[in-house]
């Protein structure tokens, strides 16, 4: 908690989001991390969905 205090790089992102959970404040860090809310991600992905058919190589 201390090197997060003192704002050291070493701090890892879970650090963060338990003192905000701790605070009360980890609803607005949900919302960025929710893909259902990043409509430019979602549209310009060029990884395949889950389960969508192949393009077959001939």
């Amino acid at each position: 908690m201390i090197s997060l205090e003192k704002g050291r790089l070493g701090v890892s992102m879970g650090m963060y989001a338990g003192a905000l959970w701790a605070l009360g404040l980890l609803g607005p860090l949900a919302e960025i991390a929710d893909p259902d809310l990043d409509e430019e991600g979602t549209t310009d992905d060029p990884r395949p969905v889950a389960g969508a058919p192949r393009k077959r190589l001939r």
